[in-house]
């Protein structure tokens, strides 16, 4: 603001001052009788722009996160799997679908229990997939993080070191250790469930490895509640 305006501004002031003085009004009187009423119009369209603004915000941030939520029992496919978690629960050992033979398994501690979803996995690419080679956490009621397994069953033997060939389907095992305190107070448990886009084998069996969750640029989640 330059000078001259800024004294015209000053006496206008002074003579708006002067004026509610003589009217027996005060200046914040006049400034409430001056104050414009906005329209219902305009409000309501004030108020849509601003919550399409932020709807817009959320699918945006959505959007970037780059992880899509899914729900128990919803096959889920992508350019190189196909899967499908029908169950959430808890045990003390994890064990393949037959043990009448040999078989590999996990156990816990007394003071733990496996926390652990179950489904299916099928490769849709052209190349080995190998299911471990991802990370995944479960978060209890948003605060306690447990990092978890990915482990795959073939011929009566968990691991999370299988690959899976072209077409092929079996069991998928997702799972961790969690102290029976937290298990037997939970609320809600999120299946966080990240990747890369080469997630399927490159250039004859070279993976692209993934450790750490910066390496991930995409993925899945999972909200279950008790």
């Amino acid at each position: 603001m330059n000078r001259k305006f800024y004294h015209w501004v000053m006496t206008a002031l002074v003579l708006s001052l002067t004026a509610c003085g003589s009217s027996g009004q005060t200046a914040a009187d006049v400034a409430a009788n001056n104050q414009e009423e906005v329209p219902e119009e305009t409000a309501e369209t004030v108020n849509n722009i601003t919550e399409e603004t932020s709807k817009e915000e959320e699918t945006t941030s959505k959007k970037d996160d780059g992880y899509i939520e899914f729900n128990l029992n919803e096959t889920v496919t992508n350019d190189f799997m196909e899967f499908t978690i029908f169950e959430a629960s808890t045990a003390d050992t994890i064990t393949p679908t037959d043990t009448s033979g040999a078989y590999s398994y996990y156990e816990t501690e007394d003071t733990k229990k496996f926390f652990y979803i179950e489904g299916e996995i099928k490769n849709v690419a052209a190349d080995i997939i190998p299911p471990g080679n991802s990370l995944c956490q479960f978060i209890f009621d948003e605060k306690y993080t447990y990092n978890a397994q990915i482990d795959i069953e073939q011929n009566n033997f968990l691991s999370s070191t299988y690959g899976l060939d072209p077409f092929d389907k079996c069991r998928l095992v997702i799972f961790s250790e969690i102290p029976n305190e937290l298990l037997d107070t939970y609320k809600t448990v999120k299946v966080k469930w990240g990747m890369t886009e080469a997630f399927s084998a490159q250039g004859g069996g070279s993976y692209q490895y993934v450790f750490d969750w910066e390496d991930c640029t995409m993925g899945y989640v999972l909200n279950l509640s008790k």
